[in-house]
C-alpha cells in the first residue's frame, strides 16, 4: 500500500516536475531568492540538475536598500537537453515542502518585450486552478509600452493559444534613450566582475545576451564569464 507521501510524490512528478511532458511543453517552478545566482542554485539542488541545464526569467525584480530588501521572483525551467529529472531529488523533499508545491495554483502570465526585431508577446497557461490571461490585460500592457498601432486580432489569437513562446506582434521604433542599461564593476584585485542590469523604460529595448557580452568586453572581461548565470 502506498503511503500518503508516496502518493504525493507521484502527484508531484505528474504536475510540477515532469521534464519530458507533452511535446513542446516546459514545466516552470517559481523560486524566490535575493539574487539570481542563489535562485538557480536552489532550483538546481531541488530538481537534481546542473545549473547549466536551467533557464530563467525574472518575474519580479529584486531590490536591496539600506533599510529593506525584496527578493527576486524567478520562473525557472529545465532545458530540453537536460532530460528527465533525478528522481532521488524527490526523496530529499520532506512532506511539508512537497505539500506546499502541490497546493500551488498559479495564474497564467504574459510578457511583453521590445527586442531588436520588434515588439514580442509571450503568454503562459495557468497552473492548477489559476486564471487564464485576459486579452484586455494584454492590450493594456501593450499600450503602457507606448504602442498604439498593432493588430489586436493577432494579440487575441496569441492569448488564446498561450503557446508559451515569444511571438512578434509588430515592428517597433526603439527610443535609444529609454533602453535598458548595463553597469559593470570590477573588483580592486581585478579578479571578479559584477554586473547590474537596469530595466528599460516603457519604449526601451530589453537587453539581450549580445548587449551583455559587449558591455563586458568594453571592460576587458573576456574569460571566466558565467554564461549559465547570465
Amino acid at each position: 500500500m502506498n503511503t500518503s507521501f508516496e502518493k504525493l510524490r507521484e502527484a508531484l512528478m505528474d504536475i510540477s516536475f515532469t521534464g519530458q511532458g507533452a511535446e513542446g511543453a516546459e514545466d516552470v517552478i517559481d523560486v524566490e531568492a535575493y539574487s539570481v545566482e542563489e535562485g538557480l542554485k536552489r532550483a538546481s539542488e531541488t530538481l537534481g540538475v546542473n545549473i547549466s541545464d536551467l533557464k530563467y526569467e525574472i518575474v519580479e525584480q529584486g531590490k536591496r536598500s539600506f533599510l529593506s530588501k525584496k527578493p527576486f521572483r524567478l520562473a525557472i525551467t529545465v532545458t530540453k537537453s537536460a532530460g528527465s529529472f533525478d528522481e532521488d531529488a524527490f526523496a530529499e523533499l520532506d512532506e511539508a515542502a512537497a505539500a506546499e508545491v502541490l497546493k500551488r495554483d498559479l495564474d497564467g502570465v504574459y510578457r511583453i518585450k521590445i527586442t531588436r526585431i520588434g515588439l514580442m508577446l509571450k503568454v503562459t497557461l495557468p497552473k492548477g486552478k489559476g486564471q487564464r490571461v485576459s486579452v484586455e490585460d494584454v492590450l493594456m500592457g501593450i499600450r503602457e509600452k507606448g504602442v498604439d498601432e498593432f493588430d489586436k486580432s493577432k494579440v487575441a489569437k496569441i492569448v488564446r493559444a498561450a503557446s508559451e513562446e515569444y511571438i512578434k506582434i509588430c515592428d517597433f521604433e526603439v527610443d535609444e534613450r529609454s533602453e535598458g542599461r548595463i553597469v559593470v564593476e570590477i573588483s580592486e584585485d581585478e579578479m571578479k566582475a559584477f554586473m547590474t542590469l537596469i530595466p528599460p523604460k516603457p519604449r526601451g529595448r530589453v537587453l539581450d545576451i549580445d548587449d551583455i557580452h559587449e558591455a563586458l568586453g568594453d571592460r576587458n572581461v573576456v574569460v571566466g564569464i558565467m554564461d549559465d548565470v547570465i
